[in-house]
């Protein structure tokens, strides 16, 4: 969920600082982000059986919606509000992994 979240405000950045300075800080910014989530998923307890092929299935739709999302968008809107910000296809890239985070979430605890 909190990936999901994070393709969510990252993928308009990146449309509307494509190039520059900021472009860069948002890129280190990410990779330090995504370092800091696997090592945090890494230490959780073992999923359960069929995870990681479920993993796997989501993490491709997601890439390829993704693609489908950023190709068009750095080659014909670049810095270009009305595609980054209001348009429901970027809302779309972060739905597959957070739909499985969903499911697959431990039950809150009582207390």
């Amino acid at each position: 969920m909190v990936f999901g979240i994070a393709v969510l405000i990252i993928t308009p950045l990146w449309g509307l600082l494509a190039g520059g300075a900021a472009a860069g800080v948002l890129n280190v910014a990410w990779v330090a982000f995504v370092i800091v989530i696997t090592g945090y998923a890494r230490r959780q307890p073992v999923a359960g059986r069929g995870m990681a092929r479920r993993y796997l299935l989501v993490i491709g739709f997601w890439a390829v919606i993704y693609v489908a999302v950023l190709s068009p968008g750095f080659i014909f809107f670049p810095h270009n509000p009305a595609w980054w910000i209001w348009r429901p296809r970027r809302r779309s890239t972060s739905v597959p992994a957070g739909s499985v985070a969903n499911e697959h979430s431990p039950p809150a605890q009582a207390g």
